[in-house]
């Protein structure tokens, strides 16, 4: 950025303070009688760099370029891919997740994006900048050009993936978490999530047993405490650790009957919902559809409806189409719809694999008057059984 940054302070000298740079996001903001001609000043410092301009102009008739770079979202983008292609082959890194209040564990990886990925913190400033600034049909396109072009920049950087997932889940206008995403990605995020849980639950999760402590590392010991004459919940609740790989295997090897019981008690329903989800987004399908089978047996929480209506989509988990738990998930799900509105997008996809097209449309109706944008999904080829219908075609207008 050097020449780069030498061309804008030669540019802006002896005005006010009219540049700003923090890494490799560079702004400047100028009030001026006369747009100068900036891009000609700038032509040599940017010529044989990856870096592109978007330039706009105030109370003034914009030049052929100006209008191009501001216009142009394809031109935009096919800039920003240039600089996301040429990271191809580095290493791959996932980000700590910063805990300063954020509301979700997405969001807080996001806002941390700007300290540790500098190729994530652009992307996520310039296509945020645009999108905030579109509304209607412009949005429109934006969105289009987003769902058609991002998915082929996962893959090459933590920061970057993490930014398409947001970005794309915003385009859809559904959780980060129904945005399929490569391997590594899944990985990197399941580490992330899992020592946030912990640190959020204030336990280490290598932390040593003491004489008389629940261990939930042993399925034996867990059967037997199940068994006592009274069984002591709050216990086996706070020794429990959703995070923890060893006493997610645990919950898994006892059965179903088991689980259930537990779920219907404090919050050990939560805690297995929260374990399935954490399977779920690191691609363990069959395991997630497990613990969600139990602990959707007991307390629901609407934030986490949404998730089981993901995991048994067949066109997610690759695993059959199961109607019988299929209809279960609907019936345990679909009441917090109206507090969670992703719960009657992921409801009408299950629908759709169950051949309830009646059902599917209903549920997509629902998701739009609460808030949730369905037009992206026009084309979702889950949906191709509803394309013809009548009512499908208004719904995506």
């Amino acid at each position: 950025m050097t020449p780069v940054l030498g061309a804008l302070e030669n540019w802006a000298q002896g005005r006010e303070e009219l540049l700003m740079h923090e890494g490799a996001v560079v702004a400047v903001s100028a009030v001026l009688k006369r747009a100068p001609k900036l891009h000609d000043v700038l032509v040599s410092a940017l010529e044989g760099l990856p870096i592109g301009l978007v330039v706009r102009t105030n109370k003034v008739k914009p030049s052929a370029w100006h209008t191009e770079s501001v216009a142009s979202i394809e031109r935009l983008l096919s800039l920003l891919e240039w600089h996301v292609k040429a990271r191809e082959g580095s290493d791959y890194e996932f980000l700590p997740i910063d805990l300063s209040g954020e509301p979700s564990v997405h969001q807080a990886v996001w806002s941390s994006i700007h300290a540790h990925s500098h190729l994530g913190a652009l992307l996520q400033a310039a296509i945020s900048s645009v999108s905030e600034s579109l509304e209607g049909e412009a949005l429109d396109i934006f969105n289009d050009q987003l769902l058609g072009r991002l998915p082929s920049w996962a893959g090459l950087d933590f920061g970057v993936d993490l930014v398409v997932q947001q970005l794309l889940a915003r385009a859809r206008s559904v959780s980060p978490t129904s945005i399929e995403m490569p391997g590594h990605f899944l990985d990197a995020f399941d580490e992330m999530v899992r020592a946030h849980h912990a640190n959020e639950q204030g336990h280490d999760d290598d932390e040593q047993l003491e004489p008389g402590d629940v261990d939930w590392t042993s399925v034996d010991a867990i059967r037997e405490r199940l068994r006592a004459e009274t069984v002591d919940w709050a216990a086996l609740q706070q020794a429990l650790r959703d995070t923890n790989r060893e006493h997610v295997e645990t919950l898994l090897a006892l059965t179903h009957e088991e689980r259930v019981a537990m779920a219907q008690h404090g919050q050990l329903g939560l805690l297995q919902m929260n374990a399935a989800t954490t399977l779920m987004t690191s691609g363990e399908f069959a395991k997630a559809l497990v613990l969600f089978d139990s602990g959707l047996e007991g307390k629901v929480h609407a934030m986490s409806a949404a998730n089981p209506l993901f995991a048994v989509q067949n066109d997610n988990n690759h695993l059959g189409v199961v109607p019988e738990r299929s209809r279960r998930y609907l019936d345990r799900c679909l009441p917090f719809g109206p507090e969670n509105p992703t719960v009657f997008l992921n409801g009408a996809c299950v629908a759709v694999e169950l051949g309830e097209y009646d059902e599917a449309m209903a549920l997509l109706e629902k998701a739009k008057a609460h808030g949730v944008a369905v037009k992206p999904f026009k084309n979702e080829a889950l949906f191709i059984p509803l394309r013809d219908r009548r009512d499908f075609k208004v719904l995506m207008t």
